[in-house]
């Protein structure tokens, strides 16, 4: 993400809080601004974290035995999977607004790659 030029860019929910906190009369470039930020951040993280480590405790509490089971190999398999799923879903709807954004076209409904299938691949990654 970092050599395409993506973390150059400020993600859409950051954006919109900051459109609400200006609304709220806390402008970029403050502390209360910084502050706020980063709270945002890190409560986005833990919720993440919380779910997504699950498995990867699980397998780690495993201390009957040494060694992978094929169920723990599996499921790492599986989340592996999913993450380069959800991330080629994502890169494939941003390339989407790119186009339309150039175009001008606002509105339209991505029915590319895995968009085709279903209405929120992305999602599907998730589960």
């Amino acid at each position: 993400m970092t050599i395409q030029g993506h973390m150059n860019q400020e993600l859409p929910r950051y954006l919109f809080q900051a459109k609400r906190w200006k609304e709220m009369g806390i402008h970029r470039g403050t502390w209360r601004f910084v502050l706020k930020m980063q709270k945002e951040i890190f409560m986005q993280a833990l919720a993440n974290i919380g779910v997504l480590s699950i498995p990867a405790a699980l397998a780690i509490s495993n201390t009957r035995d040494s060694g992978l089971k094929f169920m723990e190999i599996s499921g790492i398999f599986l989340w592996g999977l999913a993450y380069a799923f959800e991330h080629a879903s994502d890169m494939q709807k941003l390339k989407f607004q790119v186009q339309c954004k150039k175009r001008g076209i606002k509105g339209a409904c991505c029915k590319e790659g895995f968009w085709s299938f279903s209405r929120h691949p992305n999602y599907f990654g998730e589960w």
